[in-house]
């Protein structure tokens, strides 16, 4: 059976988070039986927004290109059919920031399905629109994951998590701290199952105010 691959745009519609989107793209792979591959991004018009589907755009597509790489690796037809969900949820609209959480639901075989999530910042800064990471938005002089740490781990910790509970994670890496998205509220980590606790436990999030963060970033509510 054939590959097949489409890329489409459908008319203006709302997301998880009820943000309004100008309209919506999808990336898609199926091999009926063996696989079936969507992503789908929300589609922005503003000069902002265009940046913004771009990355998500190229993001989406590389997933698909990596996950219809390994399934078609696959030397039998499995038992039951391989899937894979990319979706992006708006966090955060305003005329010069934009965030995003993106979430991957994936069954590859064995007891239960898995996920993993990704986040997208965009911010016009000089006139000039680029993805943010967090050494972008901090006053204080530390290196991100110093910072993110200092935050991060003690409120992990009253989570419950019990990779920090237990002494084995005492500090973020580079990736988990720029793997943050923004909202009205303040700044929120997420955080993989396993990576902070077993598969039970599920993804973490931790939320740091902007009280919290007053006179630390340049971002704010």
């Amino acid at each position: 059976m054939r590959a097949l691959t489409t890329v489409g745009v459908a008319f203006s519609c709302v997301l998880a988070s009820a943000m309004v989107v100008d309209g919506l793209g999808k990336v898609q792979s199926v091999k009926a039986g063996w696989y079936q591959i969507t992503a789908s991004y929300p589609v922005y018009t503003s000069s902002i927004g265009k940046v913004a589907t771009a990355g998500l755009k190229a993001a989406a597509q590389k997933r698909v290109g990596a996950f219809k790489h390994e399934f078609n690796q696959l030397d039998a037809k499995p038992e039951h059919e391989y899937t894979a969900d990319w979706s992006v949820e708006p966090k955060l609209r305003r005329e010069n920031l934009l965030s995003f959480l993106v979430q991957c639901h994936f069954y590859t075989g064995g007891a239960h399905p898995n996920h993993d999530s990704e986040t997208f910042n965009y911010q016009r800064v000089d006139g000039k629109v680029k993805r943010i990471h967090l050494a972008d938005i901090m006053r204080v002089r530390m290196v991100p994951e110093a910072f993110a740490s200092g935050i991060v781990i003690p409120k992990l910790k009253e989570k419950g998590a019990t990779e920090v509970q237990s002494g084995a994670v005492t500090h973020l890496t580079r990736e988990q701290a720029d793997k943050f998205y923004i909202t009205d509220e303040g700044l929120t980590w997420r955080f993989d199952p396993y990576e902070m606790g077993s598969y039970a436990e599920g993804a973490i999030e931790v939320t740091a105010t902007w009280d919290e963060l007053k006179g630390k970033v340049i971002v704010g509510p």
